[in-house]
């Protein structure tokens, strides 16, 4: 194994790129922020994708939706992990945009809701060191990176890049009362696993 191996789970629109942009060239890492899936198909053929760094990282942000062999795999390897979520309302919108969807808002919802049910995608994953959330991101970008070196164990590091990228939203979703009952119970069921007040992020369908 690695001396350190960090793997971060997902998800996209969820700034991975910019926790990437801050940490990789001081954990002395200079491969691919995003790993191609096929290399989980073997302990061997991932192994031999990051012997050649002393110590490396894996922020594919589609790592969740592996199978649980796969899941099992990269848990086993990786000497740190990571997970990082965001307001379901939010995340929602921006997925909607940045895939450039078409879809009725019901349809996409639908279509797509284990995006959504985060007390799944944690049960999913075998063992994660870290969760974070993109509000605290936002809202105290230092103090995050601070705390993932700390997790990491390397030195702590001047925040090069401040700003998170932000989607560009030229269509919202409409959110009904159907929509809202679902990702409020999503919220509800993950603030269970997580031992979190987020009613923050809860919505009704007039808001």
């Amino acid at each position: 194994m690695k001396s350190k191996h960090y793997i971060n789970f997902g998800s996209m629109k969820c700034a991975t790129s910019w926790i990437w942009s801050n940490i990789h060239r001081d954990f002395n890492y200079y491969g691919s922020k995003e790993p191609p899936l096929y290399i989980v198909d073997s302990t061997k053929s991932y192994v031999e994708y990051f012997e050649k760094y002393q110590s490396s990282l894996n922020f594919n942000p589609n790592l969740w939706m592996l199978d649980s062999n796969q899941l099992g795999m990269l848990s086993a390897y990786a000497s740190h992990s990571s997970i990082i979520f965001r307001n379901p309302y939010e995340y929602a919108n921006s997925l909607y945009n940045f895939w450039n969807c078409t879809l009725d808002s019901g349809v996409f919802l639908s279509t797509f809701k284990l995006y959504f049910d985060y007390q799944k995608i944690i049960h999913r994953l075998p063992w994660i060191g870290k969760i974070f959330y993109y509000d605290d991101i936002q809202n105290n970008p230092h103090g995050i990176i601070d705390e993932l070196t700390d997790y990491l164990e390397i030195p702590r590091i001047t925040v090069s890049n401040s700003r998170v990228n932000q989607t560009v939203y030229r269509n919202h979703l409409k959110f009904n009362e159907l929509h809202c009952i679902m990702l409020n119970d999503f919220v509800s069921r993950f603030e269970d696993t997580v031992q979190k007040d987020l009613s923050h992020w809860k919505k009704n369908a007039s808001n």
